[in-house]
């Protein structure tokens, strides 16, 4: 069951929105979201929700701006299977051409609209090494990477595909990663890569991207771009203790589309994190790189060993961190795709990275 209450007082007054109700979180039938038995409903996969009456305000972001799932006034609170999201249900939604709207927070987020949703701009529900995770990160139901010996690599984080395996190091193998989820069944964001080896100063693991679901009653226009992709990991630290191996990357997390149709001419893309490098006697590894657009992978780091690439296309696994010689430590493993997940008709023009998911 999907339920959905006011987050806090005055939500529905805010809202447009008297009354939010129990809605039924089972599958749509065979002929799509058409068929939905309550034509108040929004969505009907990972997520539904039944406003009654509709909704009457429009929400537009025209420029930068940012909203932090557990703590926004305006969420009303809906399940998806165990998960607890932040929904913002609206009659229209619009992200302009100039703007980005950014999502963090613990929570998913989940944009609801009575009419439809356009993105003109950028949904960014990504996450990047140093910086807060995208919304939604890293679930509870996410396995971490086994920490490796000292100076092997960490595993690259799983979601929709694998992590890669760490690059051995100190003479200790490199980790290997999570299995990756088979069927998707609530929303949720990727999973964190895992340690680097070390006897001190782990190096810290690329976060999992986040989650961002969009469900309208009429269309979904994407024509401008949805990043949820993960978060590179550290690279290898220089030390007394020997060699130190690089943290893996994060995977990348969930954009849902669920509406009747869905066009455009926009990207998204959910790619995993790159690893991190080992670090060498002299020299610490860099950090992992983050994926810039839908058709170019996050690159490893470098030092005494590369850090693996995280995924991109079609290939939904990260590669694996590279051995390192001597007494280097050993590269850190790339992200594993998250997943874009599709109920409807899609017929979106630009590149989509991993490729779509239906239920």
């Amino acid at each position: 069951m999907l339920a959905a209450v006011p987050a806090a007082a005055g939500c529905s007054s805010l809202l447009g929105i008297d009354d939010l109700r129990l809605a039924d979180a089972a599958m749509s039938p065979p002929d799509g979201p058409a068929a939905d038995a309550n034509e108040s409903c929004i969505g009907g996969g990972l997520v539904q929700v039944c406003p009654e009456p509709a909704p009457s305000s429009d929400f537009i972001v025209v420029g930068p701006q940012q909203i932090d799932t557990d703590t926004e006034p305006a969420c009303l609170t809906v399940m998806s299977g165990t998960v607890e999201a932040c929904a913002l249900v609206h009659a229209s939604i619009e992200i302009a051409a100039a703007a980005t709207l950014r999502v963090v927070g613990k929570r998913p987020l989940v944009l609801a609209a009575a009419r439809s949703i356009s993105v003109l701009g950028t949904i960014d529900a990504a996450s990047a090494l140093g910086k807060p995770a995208g919304a939604g990160a890293e679930p509870k139901s996410c396995t971490s990477p086994m920490v490796p010996g000292n100076g092997a690599g960490g595993a690259g984080g799983s979601f929709g595909g694998a992590g890669g395996a760490g690059g051995n190091g100190g003479g200790n193998a490199g980790a290997p990663p999570p299995p990756p989820v088979g069927t998707v069944t609530e929303l949720r964001g990727g999973c964190a890569g895992g340690r680097g080896g070390a006897s001190s100063m782990q190096p810290l693991p690329g976060a999992g991207g986040g989650a961002v679901y969009l469900a309208a009653r009429e269309q979904i226009i994407v024509d401008g771009r949805i990043n949820a992709s993960g978060a590179g990991g550290a690279g290898g630290m220089t030390s007394g203790f020997g060699a130190v191996g690089g943290a893996g990357g994060g995977a990348g997390g969930l954009i849902g589309l669920d509406a009747p149709s869905i066009t455009g001419g926009g990207t998204m893309f959910a790619n995993g994190g790159g690893g991190g490098g080992g670090a060498g006697a002299l020299m610490p590894g860099t950090a992992g790189g983050e994926s810039p657009d839908a058709k170019t992978a996050a690159l490893g780091g470098t030092g005494s060993a590369r850090g693996g690439d995280g995924s991109i296309g079609t290939g939904l696994g990260g590669t694996r961190g590279s051995d390192a010689g001597g007494a280097g430590g050993g590269g850190g493993g790339g992200g594993g795709a998250g997943v874009i997940y599709v109920r409807g008709t899609l017929s979106v023009s630009g590149a989509l990275s991993p490729p779509p998911r239906q239920p």
